[in-house]
């Protein structure tokens, strides 16, 4: 009610357009960015521009972003943490216009983030009204992407109705790059087309740096990594479906974590928030047929209080995706963009209402090369429709957008976008606030002692009571404080009168007065600290609570400082409870519930003087004989005692067990002392000196101090018989006895008996060989003798040997070794392979070494000799283009009558056997060598002759062999053989060479890699369509040039006819050779498959013959039919003989002479055979 009053009233003062009834289309809008809102006042804004708007004019404050997500480089990059005050919205008047600020009438309820795209926008007001292709502005990154009007009676929809599709959150833009990585899988990228496409926009700002790669941007959809990923869907209400992986070929697998990921959904934020449809992520390209992502559905605020449908529209749909058309679209494309929003608040629906706020579709990739899978675009989110009442006659449409497809109606992952929402929506708001834009208001209460003032804006104030004061606002509102001033009843002190020690405690009498009028409460705390705590921070300090109630009273008592702290100075403060750090000061107080008047008088410092107290002195430590005892004493004058190691608890303690004693003492202040006393014996009881032994000549040293007397005896032996140290060197065994004594009483009385052991002799005798040696001692000895050594004996004193030491002969032999050359002779474990002279030390098992001097000479036969015998000479005819042909031959045999066995057979000039025998004629040469150092030669010739190619074109520096055609025997299949030679300098980059149209090559197969003969490789791309309809050998990495060749096979099906073969070739950079090469006169050769390898050749059955063209003499191969009796015959192009021979077949090839009377043309060469086998090969007669 409220409003409708409103705009009656504003139809008589302003001029509104909602009081003239129209037709509207295209923008009614105006939009500008909100730069900043006052600080003081949120309804004071600085916008960019105020052009457009007026006093009174209806606006829309909306947010467009500022959600946070997170940003690390993984799958979660996008996913959203806070919404922030994305969404957030209101409705609102101007109140008045300065420049570019706004004051608008009301309050500003909800929160705003200028850096999160926040605009203003005006809502136009219409009484009734007719819409026939009404939308938004589009979304530019600062303003547009929402339509909002205001109608009071009926809003009637006609032709196009409402459309604001594709007008929200940008898709991501495709940029094309000539040079793609491949299998990238980073989420977030710079802008780098090679890499990944990028993301589409949602409601998160990303920096430039983040703005590319298959990770999310909160509602926006991922962009394609490279290669040729699709984007992903832009989300809403319902989430973006993924874009389809990255490009590659069945039966292949693409690499995962490539795609574009579908934007988010925000359905479920609380409060409600309205944004408009995600942008869908760009397809990665290039091949310049890829497509950006789709924009966003926009938002529309519709408030009417009837809508007179019609069946009309009010869409608010995600853009659709379509690539180029056709099958050439092998790129990566976009996702759909989100559907938007659609909030209408109306009273009714008097015909049908159609909404729609659906998903954009993802695009196709389609390509001719059906094996080729690229990325398709993921589906766009299902946007939401929202009501504010429960209404009839309307339908919605929130589905998600379709994703695309690729070849082989493959998606390659990609998905559709999920459903959006229709929901009553019970939060939307359409009207704007009634809560005026108002001051600040702060209420403040100061308390002050009787008879003192406060001064407030210069004016002093000494009796209680309310004072108002206003601060006008620099920009935007004033504050007005109030201020509550009141007496402080209460003062309070704490007075320390004096203290004492006792029963070992600190005490003092203190009082503590409220010299106030009123009452306190129940407790009142008190600070005790060694230092000023005004002046110093307080490190140590204790808190006491203290109970006065009574006003203009003292109450004194006592109390014991126990764990308190004391120094020379201490300082009390009443009312503090340690809320405040030290040092303070008092204009920080209170800092309690109780206020006073003067906080001066709580501080009280006092001097502390404890009495003195006695000294704690135990005395020496104490040594005492056995059988005695000793007190200790702690002296008098202390208030408690306690012994440790004694238990006692007395003044005094009396003990005779050696150890250490101490005593804690405490005075009559608290204060505690300690000391410690040892308490040994001079000797321990039991002291006495074991037996001992000793050998003959052999002392024993005894030591016993700590006596005043000693007597030792017998004397025999002895060193000393009353000394406290004695040496003993008897020469019997004698039992000896002490006695020792000390001043104090304390006697040692001990027996021992010393036991002297004999000295002991032995004789032992020592053999040695030559160059030996005896060790006796630790001595060595290499000379024959006598030696005296002094060893322990079994009873553990001397043991005197004397050694007889013997030098022993040397055995010794000679021996002579025959062997022959290249032999080896062992000897001691070394090798000898040369005539000599070798001594050896032979270690025997017992006994002296041996020296043994061995003869080595050479077995010798002057009258040996050695033979070689060779095969005969070897011809082999080979196809054109075959080159070197790999060739086994016998070994020459080898014979010697040396008497040592071996025979060296060395290959002196040529090719071993089994080598690639070049086409020409290798001589091939042998040498036998026997041990005895005989040798012997012999050589054949190897042949290899290469039939002519069918047809040979040289077109520059370039030239051309059509080498052989073969038909494969059992499928038919064609298989075409060209050698190209470049005698250029540049590079080939690649030979085209033309095919049937319609038909593809069956090998090799497209996008493989062909190598040549010379390991060269090429990648074939089959078929090719430029310059000609042709199969394509491509260089990957070093090509011909310089007069290098290679050859290139490929098959054809069986219904391919060729009568000429189109060729072309590009040098670098840009240099193009053609030829064309005839077939008839290249001869079709039947081939077999091998068992178990049909891909190699087993034989031809045709007739092979060489040179081809001719030039009158024509060589046949006839090895088959060896030793037989053949007949050749020669016929025209019309069919006609023309010549005729009979010869006997041999194995090498045989020259056919053809009569000069032949003109040059085709011919037909036939060989027929006794068991009627026929042949048959074509040739041209070139003269």
């Amino acid at each position: 009610m409220k409003l409708q009053s409103f705009l009656a009233s504003a139809c008589l003062l302003v001029t509104f357009s909602l009081c003239k009834a129209q037709t509207i289309s295209g923008i009614v809008n105006e939009y500008t960015p909100v730069l900043s809102f006052s600080d003081c006042d949120s309804s004071l804004l600085q916008v960019g521009s105020s052009s457009g708007f007026a006093p009174g004019d209806k606006v829309l404050i909306i947010q467009m972003k500022g959600a946070t997500i997170d940003l690390t480089n993984t799958a979660n990059f996008g996913n959203i943490i806070s919404l922030g005050n994305a969404g957030n919205y209101e409705f609102n008047r101007i109140g008045s216009i300065s420049g570019s600020q706004i004051k608008l009438l009301y309050k500003v309820e909800k929160s705003y983030s200028v850096n999160g795209k926040v605009q203003l926008i005006r809502v136009p007001e219409y009484d009734n009204v007719t819409a026939d292709g009404l939308t938004c502005k589009a979304w530019d990154g600062t303003t547009g992407g929402v339509l909002a009007i205001d109608v009071a009676g009926t809003l009637t929809l006609q032709g196009a109705g409402i459309d604001v599709s594709a007008k929200g959150f940008r898709g991501g833009v495709v940029v094309n790059t000539s040079n793609p990585a491949y299998h990238q899988t980073g989420y977030f990228f710079p802008p780098d087309p090679n890499v990944a496409a990028q993301k589409g926009e949602g409601i998160a700002e990303i920096s430039l740096n983040q703005s590319y790669g298959c990770g999310r941007a909160a509602t926006g959809g991922g962009g394609g990594n490279a290669h040729n990923a699709g984007g992903g869907g832009g989300g809403n209400a319902g989430k973006g479906g993924n874009g389809g992986l990255e490009y590659y070929n069945t039966p292949g697998s693409p690499t995962l974590n490539t795609k574009g990921l579908g934007g988010l959904s925000v359905m479920l934020a609380s409060p409600l928030r309205i944004v408009m449809g995600g942008g869908g992520g760009a397809g990665h390209a290039n091949d310049f047929v890829g497509s950006s992502g789709g924009n966003g559905g926009g938002i529309a605020f519709i408030r009417a209080n009837t809508i007179e449908g019609n069946d009309k529209l009010i869409n608010a749909n995600g853009e659709n995706i379509f690539g180029p058309g056709g099958n050439i679209v092998n790129d990566g494309q976009g996702g759909g963009g989100a559907g938007g929003t659609v909030a209408i608040d109306v009273k009714q629906i008097l015909s049908d209402l159609n909404i729609e706020a659906k998903g954009g579709r993802g695009g196709d990739c389609l390509f001719y090369v059906n094996s080729q899978i690229i990325g398709p675009g993921g589906g766009g989110g299902g946007g939401l429709v929202l009501s504010a009442n429960l209404i009839t006659n309307y339908s919605s449409l929130t589905s998600g957008g379709q994703n695309g497809i690729a070849n082989q109606n493959l998606t390659n992952q990609a998905e559709p976008g999920s459903f959006g929402a229709t929901s009553l929506g019970s939060l939307l708001v359409f009207y704007e606030d009634t809560i005026p834009a108002g001051v600040i208001s702060i209420s403040k209460d100061i308390t002050f002692c009787p008879g003192s003032s406060v001064t407030i804006d210069g004016v002093a104030y000494s009796e209680p009571g309310t004072v108002v004061d206003t601060i006008p606002g620099i920009v935007g509102c004033d504050t007005v404080i109030t201020y509550n001033l009141q007496y402080a009843p209460l003062d309070l002190i704490f007075d320390v009168e004096n203290f004492y020690c006792e029963n070992g405690s600190i005490k003092l009498n203190y009082s503590i007065c409220n010299l106030g009028s009123g009452p306190l409460p129940d407790e009142v705390r008190v600070l005790f600290t060694t230092v000023n705590p005004t002046v110093e921070m307080a490190t140590t300090s204790a808190i006491l609570k203290f109970d006065i109630t009574t006003a203009d009273s003292c109450q004194s008592g006592s109390v014991t400082l126990s764990g308190l702290p004391v120094s020379d100075i201490d300082y009390t403060v009443v009312n503090f409870d340690g809320s405040v750090p030290t040092p303070f000061s008092f204009d920080d107080f209170p800092v309690t519930d109780i206020e006073e008047c003067n906080y001066i008088n709580n501080l009280d410092s006092w001097i502390v003087q404890l009495p003195s107290a006695p000294t704690l002195d135990l005395g020496p430590d104490v040594i005492l004989c056995v059988d005695s005892t000793v007190v200790f004493d702690a002296g008098s004058g202390f208030v408690s005692y306690q012994w440790f190691g004694g238990g006692a608890s007395g003044q005094t303690l009396t003990t005779n067990v050696p150890g250490i004693y101490w005593v804690e003492v405490t005075d009559s202040c608290g204060f505690t002392q300690r000391d410690s006393v040892l308490l040994t014996f001079s000797l321990l009881p039991d002291t006495q000196f074991p037996d001992a032994t000793i050998c003959a000549g052999d002392s024993l040293h005894l030591s016993l101090p700590g006596f005043d007397t000693y007597a030792w005896a017998p004397a025999a032996g002895l060193s000393c018989t009353d000394c406290a140290d004695v040496s003993i060197s008897s020469a019997v065994t004698t039992t000896y006895t002490l006695l020792a004594t000390t001043t104090d009483g304390c006697v040692l009385r001990d027996t021992f008996t010393v036991i002297v052991l004999p000295v002991t002799t032995a004789a032992e005798t020592r053999e040695f060989c030559p160059n030996g040696w005896v060790e006796i001692g630790g001595e060595v000895y290499t000379q024959p003798g006598t030696v005296v050594d002094t060893t322990t004996g079994p009873n553990g004193c001397d043991l005197i040997t004397t050694y007889t030491l013997i030098l022993l002969p040397q055995p010794m032999f000679t021996q002579t070794i025959e062997f022959c050359k290249g032999d080896t002779v062992f000897i001691g474990g070394e090798a000898y392979t040369q005539p000599g002279t070798v001594v050896d030390t032979i270690w025997p098992l017992v006994g002296c070494d041996t020296i043994a001097t061995y003869i080595l000479k050479y077995l010798d036969d002057p009258n040996s000799a050695v033979s070689i015998d060779c095969i005969e000479d070897i011809f082999i005819a080979s196809s054109p283009g075959t080159g070197a042909v790999e060739v086994d031959y016998d070994l020459p045999t080898v014979a010697s009558t040396c008497p040592c066995p071996g025979i060296e057979r060395t290959l002196t000039e040529g090719l071993p056997s089994g080598a690639a025998f070049p086409v020409t004629t290798t001589k091939v040469c042998y040498q036998a060598k026997d041990s005895c150092g005989n040798t012997a030669t012999c050589c054949f010739n190897i042949t290899v002759r290469e039939e002519q190619p069918c047809d040979i074109k040289e077109i520059g520096c370039m030239k051309y062999e059509l080498l052989d055609i073969k038909r494969n025997a059992s499928n038919l299949r064609l298989t075409y053989r060209i050698r190209v030679t470049n005698f250029c300098a540049n590079k080939m980059i690649y030979t085209a060479i033309q095919i049937p149209d319609g038909l593809v090559a069956d090998e090799p197969d497209n996008n493989t890699i062909y190598t040549s003969e010379d390991g060269r490789q090429y990648e074939v791309r089959n078929p090719n369509f430029s310059p000609f309809y042709s199969i394509r050998f491509k260089s990957t990495n070093d090509s011909i040039s310089g007069g290098n060749s290679d050859i290139f096979e490929y098959t054809l099906p069986p219904q391919a006819d060729v009568d000429y073969i189109h060729v072309t070739s590009r040098l670098a950079p840009q240099i193009f050779y053609e030829a064309y090469l005839n077939t008839f006169n290249c001869p079709l050769e039947l081939v077999s498959d091998k068992p178990g390898n049909k891909n190699s050749e087993l034989r031809s059955l045709s007739l092979r013959v060489f040179p081809n063209p001719s030039n009158g003499v024509l060589m046949a191969d006839l090895s088959e039919w060896q030793n037989q009796q053949v007949s050749l015959q020669v016929f025209d192009a019309q069919g006609q003989r023309v010549h005729q021979i009979l010869l006997a077949a041999d194995f090498a090839a045989q020259d056919i002479q053809l009569p000069q009377t032949l003109a040059n043309g085709l011919y037909l060469l036939e060989i027929g055979t006794a068991s009627g086998e026929k042949r048959a090969a074509r040739f041209v007669l070139q003269r």
